[in-house]
């Protein structure tokens, strides 16, 4: 019975767990396209004429990473962004779109959600400064009802107001440690913070879940 004790005091001890949420670097801010030789090559206008559709209830996440071979347009004010854009289901009843944006190795997307017309037009859009930073990911949530029937594409973008600025975000965790005591043991749990810079950028990974519920009360900050 001692060694069997003993030895189960050290399998305890020895379970020592240690989880870390978010990590965060440096991002690539260059926006540039892999084709057409080595200069940048970047649309003139948003093109939706081969958007995929965005379809709702899917058992996992839409999931699109932003790289310096992404499609690209050059804005009025003479600035290049990243995007990509997907096709809206028609509307029927109301749905959520919850769009993430999640750390990718160096790279943090700085994103921008725009909702278009069939022509293009701009009908609504979500600025940057509308995500809230949620552990290691900026997340907000767009709401869809009769309001928004004439909406036909959603664009994310990066936002070129934002890529390349410094910040801060707080890395949070906690570790678990067993303390025995007669013969039941106990659990320890402490927690951690400590904040770590990063720069946003026009590279990065976002996921989309798209549901087909009736959307809860708004919040403020929620579109």
């Amino acid at each position: 019975k001692l060694r069997h004790m003993l030895n189960l005091r050290f399998l305890l001890s020895a379970g020592l767990v240690i989880i870390t949420v978010g990590c965060a670097s440096q991002g690539d801010i260059k926006v540039r396209r892999s084709e057409g030789g080595p200069s940048p090559v970047c649309d003139k206008s948003w093109q939706t004429q081969d958007a995929p559709d965005l379809e709702l209830d899917l058992p996992y996440a839409e999931i699109v990473e932003f790289t310096s071979a992404s499609r690209c347009v050059v804005e009025a004010a003479g600035a290049a962004v990243t995007y990509a854009a997907f096709r809206l289901p028609e509307y029927e009843a109301p749905w959520i779109l919850r769009v993430e944006s999640h750390i990718d190795g160096r790279s943090l997307f700085a994103p921008e959600i725009m909702l278009l017309s069939a022509d293009k037009r701009v009908l609504r859009r979500v600025r940057y400064d509308r995500f809230s930073l949620r552990g290691a990911q900026l997340q907000t949530t767009v709401f869809f009802n009769t309001d928004n029937a004439a909406e036909r594409y959603i664009l994310i973008r990066s936002a070129p107001n934002v890529a390349g600025r410094g910040t801060t975000m707080v890395e949070s965790g906690y570790f678990v440690v067993p303390i025995i005591a007669g013969l039941i043991p106990f659990f320890y749990m402490q927690g951690t913070e400590r904040e770590r810079e990063y720069v946003l950028s026009h590279s990065g990974l976002v996921k989309m879940y798209a549901r087909s519920e009736s959307p809860p009360i708004r919040r403020r900050g929620d579109y």
